[in-house]
């Protein structure tokens, strides 16, 4: 009768993972690891970096690539549903712009103008707060700033 066949990082009496390749102490490690016990797709946790990373694309180690965590995971996803959107008044002037993740709106910027058609104001509004700056001119050229901060609804 035939037995199982393991693959050859499979040790089933250490207090370790079961398969050895899938942890190691540091990237010389990883990279230290006989080609015969590579593959493509491979999976390796370094604990070192505290980082994990999968072989794509071949076996050598310039194959190694970073998986990246849940967490960066989210990022790249609201990067992927992310968006300003512009509004103007009926003269052409930006007068406000909403930063969006999918349907939500995390920032918004509310742009007032000057007789001169200068921008006045600038209010920000995110996480609660409205920062308005206010934009200080002298004969035509921006000179200064003034910021005032103020929570929603305040």
């Amino acid at each position: 009768m035939a037995g199982i066949t393991l693959a050859s990082g499979f040790d089933l009496n250490s207090p370790l993972p079961l398969d050895s390749r899938t942890i190691v102490d540091d990237i010389m490690a990883r990279d230290g690891m006989a080609n015969g016990k590579r593959y493509e797709g491979l999976t390796c946790y370094v604990k070192e970096e505290q980082k994990e990373y999968q072989l794509v694309g071949g076996t050598a180690n310039i194959h190694w690539r970073s998986v990246p965590t849940p967490q960066q995971m989210d990022v790249l996803r609201g990067f992927n549903d992310h968006s300003f959107v512009p509004t103007y008044d009926e003269n052409g002037q930006l007068v406000s712009v909403e930063e969006k993740i999918g349907e939500t709106v995390i920032r918004s910027f509310t742009l007032t103008y000057d007789v001169d058609d200068l921008v006045a104001t600038v209010a920000e509004t995110y996480d609660g707060e409205t920062v308005t700056s206010t934009l200080n001119y002298t004969s035509g050229s921006f000179v200064s700033v003034d910021n005032t901060v103020s929570p929603a609804g305040g």
